[in-house]
């Protein structure tokens, strides 16, 4: 230990020593012990009268000084003046837990305790806030079960990760939306999250897309805090059908669909529009323009809803999912089938159950084959028709 020359109130005097570490260790340990009362009171909690509860706590953090605490701490100091030796280590330590004796007995007193009456109110506004959150629990089982409800045909699979299942859920409503037309959809996951990024090329706006893909996203972003948190009501629905930290949409351009669009706004010099510039493309002559032509872009459709379905081809939808039918030619035997297919896998017991219903209605399950897909078979499509029905 090293002498300080200082004995102002401001920076306490340190003890030097001429004794040895076994010696100087023991009234180290006193000292520590002693220093330690600046921040050690007694702690009463529980209730007023019935189940009342003391222990001792240690502030841990901030500056907390005690008059007579630093007064003993002066005392013991003066006394032996700030030196340890062989002679006197012994009584140093004694003086020291003489001191701590009186001083525990004048600690500083939290208290803690409640009433009874306090500890019903606080039991009672516990029961509610339990029933509170079982009340909700409840509502949002319902509401997930409503959700299974209106939308029969997306699958719910407890066995895929929650972003792969989002993306196939994904594509079952962008199949229905917009039916014959093409989406990427791609799932990843990395460290702290996951994602799913939708991307086509000309068709919908993204906007259109946006209000199909985004309820899948349940991951937030607040740019003040520069923190990201969950949106709880979308978790809740990826809870169910699958979803993501992320979800992008992205409408990849082509010449072909600025001049499609520039034209369906009523515009007659779409020829105008010609690739180059900044973006990739450009309208001749005017760069202020071409800013229209992008908004015009970004806000126009260019997809169109078939009229009808393929020729032969008819889609239901049921609680096995969405079922085709169309119509083959068998490759061996040349006498026209209709198949049933179903967009959803099921597991192999609904399988076998399936089965025996197209069995009873004179059907087979026919393996794909060249460009016959697989599915139920039937000689009839009436009883095509009426195995879909019956799903």
């Amino acid at each position: 230990m090293t002498a300080t020359n200082t004995t102002t109130q401001t920076q306490p005097r340190q003890w030097v020593s001429s004794a040895g570490p076994r010696q100087v260790k023991q009234v180290e340990k006193a000292l520590r012990s002693l220093h330690s009362e600046h921040v050690t009171k007694h702690h009463l909690s529980g209730i007023t009268g019935k189940e009342e509860r003391e222990s001792v706590i240690v502030e841990m953090f901030g500056t907390y000084k005690r008059a007579d605490v630093t007064k003993a701490q002066d005392a013991i100091g003066n006394r032996f003046g700030y030196i340890i030796t062989r002679d006197n280590y012994k009584e140093i330590v004694s003086a020291v837990n003489m001191a701590l004796s009186t001083l525990k007995e004048s600690r500083p007193v939290v208290d803690e305790r409640i009433t009874p009456e306090q500890y019903d109110e606080r039991m009672r506004k516990l029961s509610e806030a339990q029933e509170a959150r079982k009340v909700k629990a409840e509502q949002e089982k319902q509401a997930m079960d409503d959700l299974a409800q209106k939308y029969p045909y997306l699958i719910q699979d407890n066995t895929r990760s929650c972003w792969s299942l989002g993306a196939k859920n994904i594509r079952i409503e962008l199949k229905r939306a917009f039916p014959g037309f093409k989406f990427r959809v791609v799932s990843d996951s990395f460290s702290m999250g996951c994602s799913i990024d939708v991307s086509w090329i000309d068709g919908p706006t993204e906007s259109e897309v946006g209000g199909i893909v985004k309820k899948y996203e349940y991951g937030t972003f607040d740019a003040m805090t520069d923190c990201s948190g969950i949106d709880h009501n979308s978790y809740n629905w990826s809870k169910r059908f699958g979803g993501a930290k992320y979800v992008q949409c992205q409408r990849n351009s082509t010449l072909a669909g600025f001049r499609a669009a520039w034209e369906k706004d009523g515009n007659k010099d779409a020829e105008q529009i010609t690739e180059g510039g900044t973006y990739g493309y450009q309208y001749q002559g005017s760069a202020d323009l071409f800013r229209d032509v992008s908004r015009v872009y970004r806000e126009t459709s260019l997809y169109t809803k078939p009229e009808k379905a393929l020729e032969g081809t008819t889609t239901a939808n049921t609680s096995t999912g969405e079922t085709t039918i169309t119509e083959h030619t068998h490759t061996k035997k040349g006498f026209q089938m209709w198949i049933v297919q179903i967009e959803n896998r099921v597991s192999r017991g609904r399988f076998d159950e399936l089965l025996s219903i197209a069995k009873g209605k004179g059907g087979w399950y026919s393996r794909k084959w060249g460009n016959t897909p697989a599915g139920f078979a039937f000689k009839d499509n009436s009883h095509a028709q009426e195995f879909a029905e019956a799903l």
